[in-house]
């Protein structure tokens, strides 16, 4: 049975908690790892989700997730590989390695006055 959270307060600390925890384990706070300290089930966040108050209580979760991460690819370049898929994931940050911009790029190189004569001496 899953646990009932009757404001979105009294989710945000217990989520607090369970960061807290994570932390002097060095653990990372995984999303799967939060919802069973939370004692929920998907289906419990997305239903609390409709709720705009309870949404920005997962948000600011996956953000801290994000901070995590982020710190730890700057704090220790072994972790960085492992981060970086970990920050790939959408519940982590969704990071990218393409741009999302759409434009296509051109490049032109201009080459006159370059060289000459003068280059092969």
């Amino acid at each position: 049975m899953s646990r009932e959270y009757k404001t979105p307060e009294e989710l945000r600390e217990a989520i607090r908690i369970y960061f807290t925890q994570c932390q002097k384990s060095d653990t990372f706070p995984d999303y799967a790892g939060m919802k069973v300290f939370l004692k929920i089930k998907e289906r419990d966040v997305t239903k609390m989700c409709e709720d705009p108050d309870y949404a920005d209580v997962f948000e600011d979760a996956m953000y801290m997730r994000e901070s995590y991460l982020a710190r730890r690819v700057s704090a220790d370049n072994r972790m960085a590989s492992g981060c970086m898929n970990l920050l790939k994931q959408p519940i982590n940050g969704g990071y990218s390695e393409k741009s999302s911009d759409k434009k296509d790029g051109k490049l032109t190189i201009v080459l006159d006055g370059v060289g000459g004569e003068r280059a092969c001496k």
